[in-house]
């Protein structure tokens, strides 16, 4: 048993292999557009030197890309967990799910390992999520794991033309265990 499998879907780290798959992604606009940014193409010399270079870095400060796999091995998603503070335990996480695995609750399923794991592990108290507004599946499962609105961004990304809103939600450790029970 791992802290890191769920029943459908396990959390890795990014392997030097990964790179043809991301290399895919990053020419895929919609789910760039959701997850953060469309960035300027990247060769796949980069793409392979960003993998190895991933696939060694140190954790530092509890920061790290991992990979959403299933448990037949395809990448299902990415999840990048950054501005970690263990003074006030909080931190930051982004999702992204590959369309072709999107609304089969892999997403769900990936949070709930990370918070458990930074909750109960890593002695975390609270963790925070940025959304785009027009990014409604991302708003819909984070309030559908419990997460509050606890804030709003003006005119924080611009994309296809025009500008839109980031919204800030909150989840507490508390709040986490009250609504599923996880055993520590």
């Amino acid at each position: 048993m791992s802290i890191w499998k769920g029943d459908r879907i396990r959390l890795r780290s990014i392997e030097p292999s990964d790179w043809e798959t991301f290399h895919a992604l990053s020419e895929d606009t919609e789910t760039a557009r959701f997850y953060d940014k469309i960035l300027i193409p990247t060769s796949k010399e980069k793409m392979k030197k960003w993998c190895e270079e991933m696939s060694c870095a140190p954790h530092d400060n509890d920061e790290i890309v991992l990979v959403i796999e299933t448990l037949d091995g395809q990448m299902a998603g990415l999840m990048d967990i950054f501005d970690c503070d263990r003074r006030y335990g909080i931190f930051k996480y982004g999702i992204g799910i590959h369309k072709n695995f999107q609304r089969k609750g892999y997403a769900s399923m990936a949070v709930r390992l990370l918070l458990r794991y930074y909750f109960f592990e890593l002695r975390y108290q609270k963790v925070n999520v940025h959304i785009y507004s027009f990014n409604e599946p991302s708003i819909e499962l984070h309030r559908r794991l419990g997460f509050v609105q606890e804030g709003c961004l003006r005119n924080m990304a611009f994309t296809k033309g025009g500008f839109h809103d980031e919204l800030v939600f909150g989840l507490l450790r508390s709040e986490f265990e009250m609504l599923h029970h996880p055993k520590p």
